[in-house]
């Protein structure tokens, strides 16, 4: 029986046992034909025209195979029962010359009496499928040795159960050139082949000499057979072509000029060596540029290596075309490096393009950034984090323009080289901005507010407010401070609301001796404010030990259930703020249309990223929300007596812009703005959508406690916006 949709199935002989019986009982018009098991084929091994997979069956057939599909009304039906053994007996009787066995050619295999059939009788579609060969089955004699191939090598693929055997393999591939060896290059040139420098990634590397030539080459031996891209379709000097190529037996050597500078990987390998953000930015426009040729000849890297690429004195940039270049449809067959992207890893071909290139580039980019050769192979574009969390001193300003290109959904990634430098000449731009802000200095009006909410959900669970805000701006607008502490829920000694109020009384009291002295008393430098920021977690975490011994005394040795609170402040003079946090209470800045995380949470996962572990690791850290730095942080004596053992907050310096804002909020928006569990980018782009639509501070300070209601509630709420003006 013919499968659904598709050709009938081949069969295959097999040797006969059965009992003998008289030839001339049978009847001369007669086909016998006994099935055996099927042996299904993969899906996608053989396929008919409508694309349904093809079945292989295995058969004794005496004396004759007839063909599979249904027989014309004047052919006589398929004998089946009784005479099967009849027929079966019949064989028997035949000379050993004339019975069918084990490997005769299965042409000759005729029953006396019968008529012989041709390979035409075996496929009688195989006119109408003459232009669908590759969707055929095999019937021609041509065509059977082809079906051995296509069973799966096990055990219900045999005839007669005997299992196949398959001769161990013997080829190795094709084996590099020894050195010494001198080679002739496909453009008639001698290559010899020197000293050895090492192997990566498969490919073996050489120093080399060509004829004539006093410089050495760097030789390259790789076991593919790939064409050249055309060199005349991609005129940027910027990628470097080989010299010459020997091409090998499955193989080929290609000979470059040896680089002239530092590699990429020296950047990444080497924690002393740090590439300036500048000459990252510059690094990724170049990259960009050379991208959007290659992709307008249609040829594409796919597989980046950091290797590869070389910046020379001046900054100028040349990349090494060593792993190959692929035409549009082709792509690497042999193990990927780190930076190539999640649809090629997952070898889905049919979402690869330009993207692909464009993540590589961008996760290049932010290796260096964050000095952290990347990753695992198999990480997981949702959990990247701001390159800041792995270098503080990296530059606000990068991350947002990144942070499109890595994108783990190809459909919302950058999809082309072109939107990717014009990403990167932003984020120079911005750079170039704030430098030439900071030499001017000129002042800026500050216009802040702050809005607090207990939570639609939490307050129907009977909780309080545990969160604290705080905006003091001094009368001329050009020195302010703004702080946001959230009190850690649980604990077994005290309760987070007190631990927030003592952070909240410890800044007022900050900000009021400081205002009681004028404007000369408020306009301190970086280090002044972060002394300041320090003696307020200090004073407040002196207030809470005390309150625990004398309430709670004595305590067990539990420091971790003693009250705490989080804390996040910004201290600014004139445009040049200080930042400090403590816990996961989080400072925005919102600029030129984007939105970016500027301080660091403290909790479990962050640490074990910081600490050295992957981002997949991370992410399974057990309690990754815990808080590891908090305010309020005690020790416990042997009596039972608490002693502050206070954090210092993690500080930052940032310059303001007129046009700027700055949100400082709790974690009961940042987690829930776009919903429990939403992803941090979707969250992000809620908060920036409502601040961009309201330029009152204290509109946009309101929407956003509506937006986390909205989500539910789920916790405390509590924000202060801030927005940044010109001075007049």
């Amino acid at each position: 029986m013919r499968p659904a949709g598709g050709p009938e199935a081949p069969l295959v002989p097999a040797p006969v046992t059965a009992a003998p019986v008289a030839p001339a009982e049978l009847p001369a018009d007669v086909t016998v034909e006994r099935q055996l098991p099927r042996a299904t084929l993969p899906s996608d091994a053989l396929s008919d025209v409508s694309g349904a997979p093809f079945e292989v069956a295995t058969s004794e057939v005496l004396p004759v195979r007839a063909p599979t599909v249904d027989p014309p009304d004047d052919v006589p039906p398929v004998v089946t029962g009784a005479i099967l053994d009849e027929v079966a007996a019949a064989a028997a009787t035949l000379p050993p010359s004339e019975r069918r066995g084990p490997g005769a050619p299965f042409e000759d295999q005729t029953v006396a009496g019968l008529p012989a059939y041709s390979d035409d009788d075996l496929d009688p579609l195989a006119e109408k499928t003459a232009d669908l060969e590759m969707n055929r089955a095999p019937g021609t004699s041509d065509d059977r040795a082809a079906v051995a191939s296509w069973v799966p090598p096990d055990e219900g693929a045999t005839v007669e159960g005997a299992p196949i055997v398959e001769e161990a393999g013997t080829d190795v591939g094709p084996a590099p050139p020894e050195p010494g060896s001198i080679l002739r290059a496909d453009n008639g040139v001698t290559v010899r082949l020197d000293d050895p420098l090492g192997e990566q990634s498969g490919s073996m590397f050489f120093r080399a000499r060509i004829e004539g030539e006093e410089q050495a080459f760097t030789a390259v031996w790789a076991a593919t057979s790939m064409p050249e891209p055309p060199w005349s379709h991609l005129p940027d000097q910027r990628i470097v072509r080989p010299r010459c190529r020997v091409s090998l037996d499955r193989a080929a050597v290609r000979v470059f000029e040896r680089p002239k500078g530092n590699t990429v990987v020296d950047y990444l390998g080497d924690d002393e060596r740090v590439l300036p953000a500048m000459a990252t930015l510059e690094l990724g426009i170049e990259l960009a540029e050379v991208l959007e040729g290659l992709h307008g000849a249609g040829q594409f890297v796919y597989d980046l290596d950091p290797s590869q690429i070389v910046i020379e004195r001046g900054g100028r940039v040349r990349f090494y075309a060593v792993s190959g270049i692929y035409p549009a449809g082709a792509m690497p067959t042999g193990q990927l490096g780190l930076f190539s992207a999640p649809e090629l890893r997952r070898r889905l071909s049919y979402r690869v393009g330009a993207h692909s290139d464009v993540y590589a580039v961008a996760l290049l980019l932010y290796a260096l950034l964050a000095k952290r050769a990347p990753l695992d192979a198999d990480v997981d574009p949702h959990t990247l984090c701001t390159p800041r969390v792995f270098r503080p001193e990296c530059p606000l300003g990068i991350w947002p323009y990144l942070r499109p290109s890595l994108e783990a959904n190809p459909a919302r990634r950058t999809g082309h080289a072109r939107a990717l430098k014009a990403a990167l000449e932003k984020a120079r731009r911005r750079l170039l901005d704030e430098a030439r802000a900071a030499e001017q200095q000129g002042d800026v009006v500050l216009e802040a507010w702050a809005e607090q909410h207990t939570g639609l959900a939490k307050a129907r669970r009977g909780s309080g407010q545990q969160d604290r805000a705080l905006s003091a701006t001094d009368e001329n607008g050009h020195i302010g401070f703004y702080l946001i502490s959230d009190g850690v829920s649980r604990s077994r000694y005290g309760d987070g609301s007190f631990a927030a109020e003592q952070v909240e009384l410890a800044a007022l009291q900050r900000w009021g001796g400081l205002e009681k002295g004028g404007t000369a008393a408020l306009e301190l430098n970086h280090a002044q404010r972060s002394d300041i920021l320090k003696q307020i977690t200090r004073s407040a975490g002196k207030r809470i030990s005390a309150e625990v011994n004398a309430k709670y005394t004595p305590v067990a040795n539990e420091p971790n259930q003693v009250m705490s609170a989080t804390m996040v402040a910004m201290f600014v003079v004139n445009g040049e703020a200080t930042l400090g946090n403590l816990g996961d209470s989080r400072a925005y800045l919102i600029r030129d249309g984007t939105i970016e995380q500027m301080s660091i949470d403290h909790d479990r996962c962050t640490d074990a990223l910081r600490m050295g572990l992957t981002f997949r690791e991370a992410a399974q850290v057990q309690m990754g929300s815990a808080l590891t730095r908090v305010v309020g942080r005690v020790i416990i004596d042997d009596e039972g007596q608490s002693h502050p053992d206070p954090f210092d907050p993690e500080l930052f310096r940032v310059r303001l812009l007129p046009g700027d804002r700055v949100l400082l909020c709790s974690d009961g928006i940042a987690d829930f703005a776009a919903g429990p569990g939403a992803p941090p980018a979707d969250a992000d782009a809620k908060m920036l959508q409502t601040i961009l639509e309201h330029e009152d501070p204290a509109r946009a300070a309101f929407e956003l406690v509506v937006l986390a209601n909205r989500a539910g509630g789920f916790d405390n709420i509590s924000c202060v916006v801030l927005a940044v003006h010109a001075a007049q």
